[in-house]
Formats: structure tokens, C-alpha cells, sequence
């Protein structure tokens, strides 16, 4: 019964897929603000490293909830890990 209901969890990896997606959106915002800004206005050095780690630790984010959420599809909704006996 427990491995029937593996598919629930389904819900869950599409609601990360659509937080990556939230965050890719944000991570293209910000990036094109600080291209106009470094194009077009005069941001200081501690400015611009922090604005880079942001876009930095946007990346990691956005890429450790993709490597749960790839890693739970596999394993707990896919039917062929479980079917074969």
C-alpha cells in the first residue's frame, strides 16, 4: 500500500519544479538589473561582490532543489525500481 501511494509525493516534486522556476525568473530580473547598472550607473566594488553572490547562491539553490527533486522522481515515482521482483 505504501509503494501504491508513492505517486502522491508527485505533487510535491512539481511544486519544486515550479520554485526553480520562481527562482529562474528572479535570477533573470536581478541579472538584468545589475547589467544596467554596471552598464549604465556606478555601483562599488562591495556592491557588485555582493549582488554576484546573490546571483551565486541563487544558482546553488535553484540547483540542489533540481537534484532532490530528480532524485525523488527517480526513485520514489518511477514504477521501475518497484515493480520488478
Amino acid at each position: 500500500m505504501l509503494y501504491g501511494m508513492r505517486f502522491t509525493m508527485l505533487f510535491f516534486y512539481v511544486g519544486l519544479v515550479a520554485i526553480i522556476v520562481g527562482i529562474l525568473g528572479k535570477f533573470i530580473v536581478e541579472t538584468y538589473k545589475l547589467m544596467t547598472t554596471l552598464l549604465f550607473g556606478d555601483v562599488d566594488k562591495i556592491g557588485l561582490i555582493i549582488k554576484v553572490l546573490e546571483l551565486v547562491d541563487m544558482t546553488m539553490v535553484a540547483q540542489l532543489v533540481w537534484v532532490v527533486a530528480l532524485a525523488g522522481v527517480s526513485l520514489f515515482v518511477t514504477t521501475g525500481h518497484f515493480d520488478k521482483t
